[in-house]
């Protein structure tokens, strides 16, 4: 008869496995919070672009520049926010994706995309 009482807590193997697991999943948090901070930073820059809404899309793009250098933002660049003209009138649309490498041969890639319309007159 085997006693039950001697089998208590977390043997070896699983706590081996525990932390195999629990450093995995800091891995990709630590790998996905400064992407995400830097969608933070874009949508927000984006966003302080499109309620002043300069007039023409050289001023948006100058405008967009300057909080890309103070932001110090990556993965976009302002060439790649366009300015899409609708019957609604105009906003600012980006669509990217960021690649991070986790381990040999394995990548995450995240999808991020946005679209906010401009405050202002249409020139």
């Amino acid at each position: 008869m085997i006693n039950r009482q001697r089998q208590r807590g977390l043997g070896g193997f699983g706590l081996l496995i525990l932390f195999a697991g629990l450093g995995f999943v800091m891995l990709i948090a630590f790998k996905c919070v400064p992407v995400y901070l830097n969608q933070m930073k874009i949508s927000r820059a984006v966003s302080a672009v499109a309620m002043d809404a300069p007039g023409s899309v050289v001023e948006i793009r100058s405008a967009l520049q300057r909080y890309w250098d103070i932001e110090d933002i990556d993965d976009l660049s302002p060439r790649d926010v366009k300015v899409v003209r609708s019957a609604s009138g105009r906003r600012l649309s980006y669509d990217y994706e960021a690649r991070r490498h986790l381990f040999a041969n394995v990548s995450l890639v995240l999808e991020f995309g946005g679209d906010v319309p401009l405050a202002g007159p249409m020139p």
